[in-house]
């Protein structure tokens, strides 16, 4: 019997870029596909484009099960419930604004059955691939999105690398059922889907990554995942300390309650696996909730392999503990 595959498309305000997707959707060499789609209050087009899409094909749903808005986290939270709770064995990943290989869905769908025999049925999968990165008009900024982004994960442990930065694109990832049945329902103290699920697969499962990409990944104008130069990221870096830091700091302390909820969810679990997980898990909180200056406990979290970002970043996050610190004094 086929598995039962979903693809999750979340929308706001996409009208510009969304038919491009669905087309690509509509090509895919998987045919047999079940497409969820939730719209969180957009107020261009994005609506009229994705009921005329769903007329056209028996393959759309379309979920209309609230009016107010959720933000992405808890919008593909919302998807992947309904993927769950109609028989998906499996489910990827959209953002309105990608460009789909044809075989993207195929590829993913194969490392991820691969996966499955050689782990077991009940073991929780996810697969991700790199992406080619374009700017809005599909202009090549750079063949890999990994290399771009200067992401460091070690591939090894992704249980220790997860834990305080996501390497894991969402819309180049598939989740199998069991990944589901750990990772739903989603806390409301996440920051983004795809670090979540990553995070339950790498503390309760295994991740497979595939080197070779399987979309184009629009960065857009305002976008400033990856700067390529040491002084892009200084000017990205001063602009945040002068105008965002705050936004920041409350980001980084919603990852770390993103932490405590992997905790309290890897304590519902019993198996030799999440029981070494959750001692990773607590390691990672006792050097951040300890007493220690900020740089002592970056300097513990390195020392456990728990830091796989470049040096700026190190910093970045080493402050926005002491932030954090201050915080808690005041």
């Amino acid at each position: 019997m086929k598995p039962r595959v979903a693809i999750l498309l979340a929308t706001y305000n996409g009208a510009v870029y969304l038919p491009e997707l669905l087309a690509g959707l509509r090509r895919q060499t998987w045919s047999d596909y079940r497409l969820i789609v939730r719209d969180d209050g957009s107020v261009d087009a994005t609506r009229m484009i994705i009921a005329e899409a769903a007329e056209d094909d028996d393959r759309f749903q379309v979920l209309d099960d609230a009016a107010e808005r959720f933000g992405p986290a808890q919008n593909f939270g919302r998807l992947l419930q309904a993927a769950y709770d109609g028989g998906a064995d499996y489910a990827l990943f959209a953002d309105q604004d990608d460009v789909w290989f044809d075989d993207k869905t195929a590829r993913l769908l194969q490392a991820a059955v691969a996966a499955g025999r050689d782990s077991g049925p009940d073991c929780p999968v996810l697969v991700h691939s790199d992406l080619i990165v374009v700017d809005e008009r599909l202009r090549l900024r750079h063949p890999s999105l990994k290399r771009f982004a200067g992401q460091r994960s070690d591939a090894s442990d992704p249980r220790r690398s997860l834990l305080a930065a996501n390497h894991v694109t969402g819309c180049a990832t598939l989740v199998n059922r069991a990944l589901m049945r750990i990772a739903l329902p989603f806390p409301r103290q996440i920051v983004m889907h795809d670090w979540w699920v990553a995070q339950c697969a790498a503390t309760a499962g295994t991740i497979r990554y595939l080197p070779e990409p399987t979309m184009q990944y629009r960065l857009h104008s305002g976008n400033t995942l990856g700067l390529p130069s040491l002084s892009e990221k200084l000017n990205v870096l001063r602009r945040e300390v002068r105008t965002d830091w705050r936004r920041r700091v409350d980001e980084t302390a919603l990852a770390i309650d993103q932490v405590r909820a992997l905790k309290s969810r890897l304590e519902q679990l019993t198996s030799a696996t999440t029981d070494e997980s959750l001692a990773i898990v607590n390691a990672f909180l006792a050097a951040i909730d300890g007493k220690q200056a900020a740089w002592r406990k970056l300097a513990a979290l390195r020392n456990a392999g728990m830091l796989h970002i470049g040096f700026l970043r190190q910093a970045a996050f080493g402050a926005k503990l002491w932030a954090l610190d201050r915080r808690k004094v005041a």
